[in-house]
């Protein structure tokens, strides 16, 4: 998943503009990490992965690491991410997105990705895998697609109007999944 909730063990992983918590199932709530803004959580394996304004961080990766401007030169403001097949990860960042590589030797590389038109991807709001690709909404440009992790990103819809029109993150993420969800079914 990757929202702000998410099931882990018998209990429910929150995140909150102020903090992550975790529910357990006799409803008592327990604060793992504070003042932290969370944007997204998600799972991959027994790993918890929390997209933030202080970076991309990873509890449960031996050892606890923190993926920010200061230690692999991407962007604080990670506001989404999502899994390629391969699990390569697409991290979607303010200042643009990228790709990088949990389980490979080079695993604290960030690659930037490109649109085909080799501008690099900017303001990237909201992702979701979409299949094997993953689509991804850029504030000011529209829908993207990536088909492959290490391919460009070719635009779907490019319309500036709807981006205008959808200024909080949130909304074009809840959108974003409604349109996978939808695309699943038919």
């Amino acid at each position: 998943s990757n929202h702000r909730t998410t099931r882990f063990g018998d209990g429910l992983l929150v995140g909150s503009d102020n903090g992550l918590y975790i529910l357990n199932a006799g409803g008592d709530i327990k604060l793992i990490k504070s003042q932290l803004h969370v944007t997204a959580l998600g799972l991959q394996d027994d790993d918890i992965w929390v997209s933030t304004y202080a970076g991309l961080m990873g509890f449960g990766v031996s050892p606890f690491q923190t993926y920010n401007s200061d230690s692999h030169n991407i962007s604080d403001e990670v506001l989404t991410f999502a899994e390629f097949p391969n699990g390569d990860v697409l991290v979607g960042t303010y200042d643009g997105a990228y790709r990088f590589s949990p389980d490979s030797a080079d695993k604290h590389s960030f690659k930037r990705i490109h649109s085909s038109g080799d501008a690099p991807l900017s303001k990237v709001m909201a992702s979701a895998r979409l299949g094997q690709a993953i689509i991804v909404a850029e504030r000011h440009s529209g829908l993207a697609l990536l088909t492959a992790p290490d391919s460009s990103a070719q635009f779907v819809h490019k319309n500036r109007a709807l981006a205008r029109h959808l200024p909080f993150f949130q909304v074009t993420h809840n959108l974003l999944h409604m349109l996978v969800r939808l695309t699943e079914h038919y």
